[in-house]
């Protein structure tokens, strides 16, 4: 977001009734679908301080990671809606499982959106013995090729299942899906040939891009990493809608009163506009990405929308 939309939805606050100037007068509990040290973990846990600062008040993380967080999502809605309890999700609970998951009931209109924290964008590596340097040589090679080549994945239903699904509706190609447990296995599976590619998180496989064992081909985002700006955005490749962004943000029971969730989006953006935040963050291959509340919304609505459409045009059944 740009600083004068920031600048100008912190002093909107000032006009806020004293029923927000007085929240929070006790602890925040903050609960997180991820598990201890993975990324989602990361970002909250990282930005805490900064937003404590701006709250006065402790923020408690939880980590409630089970069942693919749908633990969590439902521990919220149920949560009373006083801005006492905040849920920290990625896209996973939120935008896949309710398509892939036949136990879940709820939908994102049980929650309030509070505000987009980063973006973690995903990139597309090649074993370097496959012999192709660019997107549209893999595209191609897998045109001439179909249902040979093989593509890895953290698992059946998994963001890097889903992206590899979409790779072949938007390049009219196929290639062979074979899924393992976790992206660390499917990332390792390239390096020893036993697939040719894989979608990650820049941050998982940087130490292989730099040592030459893998080839990068795009960065499936609108804007380049930054620690690799020479690699081709989805843009650049010619294929400008094949994004897929990994991301995390904060949600509150739907009926939590605005006032407080612009109080606690303030916090995030004070979060987010400090130096040391953003360049922990980004090391580790984040865009820390501070919204409103009203653009987070439209942000999860065409997440949603989007792999709603991948995951029905692919044939994905809820299970």
């Amino acid at each position: 977001m740009k600083k004068s939309l920031l600048a100008a939805f912190v002093l909107s606050l000032l006009a806020l009734p004293a029923a927000a100037q007085n929240y929070p007068t006790k602890p925040v509990t903050v609960i997180s679908t991820s598990s201890a040290g993975s990324p989602g973990d990361t970002v909250i846990r990282v930005m805490r301080e900064a937003m404590m600062a701006s709250l006065g008040q402790p923020l408690v993380i939880e980590n409630r990671d089970s069942a693919g967080g749908t633990v969590a999502v439902t521990s919220v809605i149920d949560a009373a809606p006083d801005g006492y309890t905040l849920l920290s999700t990625g896209a996973g609970p939120i935008v896949y499982n309710p398509f892939l998951m036949a136990s879940v009931t709820y939908k994102v209109d049980d929650l309030k959106p509070v505000v987009l924290l980063t973006k973690l964008p995903t990139v597309l590596i090649v074993n370097s013995k496959l012999g192709v340097k660019t997107f549209q040589e893999l595209v191609a090679l897998a045109k001439s090729k179909p249902g040979e080549l093989r593509v890895g994945s953290a698992g059946n239903g998994t963001p890097t299942h889903l992206a590899a699904e979409m790779m072949m509706q938007v390049t009219g190609t196929e290639v062979l899906h074979i899924p393992y447990r976790g992206t660390p296995a499917a990332a390792t599976a390239v390096l020893s040939n036993e697939v040719d590619m894989v979608f990650s998180s820049y941050g998982n496989v940087a130490q292989y891009i730099s040592g030459g064992e893998v080839v990068p081909l795009v960065v499936n985002d609108t804007a380049p990493v930054k620690a690799m700006p020479q690699l081709p955005t989805a843009a650049d490749v010619g294929y400008p809608n094949f994004i897929v962004n990994g991301w995390f943000g904060l949600f509150v029971p739907k009926d939590t009163p605005d006032d407080t969730v612009a109080k606690i989006a303030a916090a995030a953006a004070a979060a987010a506009g400090d130096e040391k935040v953003v360049e922990t963050l980004e090391k580790l291959g984040f865009t820390v990405a501070s919204t409103t509340p009203d653009e987070f919304k439209a942000f999860v609505k065409d997440d949603i929308d989007r792999w709603g459409a991948v995951i029905k045009a692919a044939g994905i059944e809820p299970q």
